[in-house]
């Protein structure tokens, strides 16, 4: 069993963080970075997402850490991975997410895909993307890399890191 996480970490893989288990580091990008974790109560397996560490003591940036967490909260989609709750431990803000065990459109891309499977997977991000919308929240920072494809061949959002709300005179309807 990993230790409980007391001090600030580089790498969390082996630890604990409250109930999770971290297994090992999924990736890193602008914002923070990501550890695949066991949750030991639920039994289920999700995504940490841990805030950078140059930006941990900027309050600034962890007030947007949140506000992308009450952003995502609101969206119910089954092609928007779910976020489940939200943890300060030790003065850390982590994300706890739905994992989506997959690839990324990127890794994807690298060959050219066919048309059909281009079709499923653009009419499946225009409909999640459709469904955000609505909930007025404008993800911001689409992109290949932010597009997981899963072995049954759905694909799943992520990141709602740079999302934006939308005006509230602008109608919520696309």
């Amino acid at each position: 069993m990993g230790q409980q996480t007391q001090t600030v970490r580089e790498d969390l893989t082996g630890t604990t963080v409250g109930r999770y288990l971290v297994i090992r580091r999924l990736g890193a990008g602008g914002m923070g970075e990501v550890y695949l974790a066991e949750d030991s109560k639920l039994k289920r397996t999700v995504a940490l997402k841990r805030m950078g560490a140059r930006l941990r003591s900027d309050d600034r940036y962890r007030q947007r850490f949140l506000k992308e967490a009450e952003r995502a909260s609101r969206l119910m989609h089954p092609q928007i991975a779910a976020l489940y709750d939200i943890l300060e431990i030790d003065g850390e803000m982590f994300l706890v997410i739905e994992y989506v065990n997959g690839h990324t459109l990127r890794k994807a891309i690298r060959d050219p895909l066919d048309f059909e499977t281009f079709l499923r997977v653009a009419v499946q991000c225009a409909d999640a993307l459709e469904a955000a919308h609505t909930s007025g929240v404008v993800h911001r920072d689409i992109k290949p890399e932010n597009i997981m494809l899963t072995q049954s061949g759905s694909i799943k959002i992520l990141d709602f890191g740079l999302a934006k709300e939308l005006p509230s005179g602008l109608s919520r309807k696309c």
